[in-house]
């Protein structure tokens, strides 16, 4: 059986890495929850089709109308 004075002594002595092992098991549980919702997204985002988007005809004319030294 363990002797609550060996406990409160452990504990006392260990503290920092108790709580040390603590925070990095929740860093490694929300970043873990973050990587599955990002892998998600991507993954609903290579099932749509892919926006493209289509530049109205002056922009794409405005560049032929001008010397290459006003551009």
């Amino acid at each position: 059986m363990i002797n609550i004075d060996q406990a409160k002594s452990f504990i006392a002595n260990n503290w920092k890495y108790i709580i040390g092992t603590v925070v990095v098991a929740v860093l490694i549980y929300f970043t873990r929850a973050e990587y599955q919702d990002w892998k998600q997204h991507i993954k609903d985002q290579a099932a749509k089709p892919a926006a493209t988007t289509e530049l109205p005809p002056q922009i794409i004319n405005e560049g032929r109308n001008q010397k290459p030294s006003e551009r």
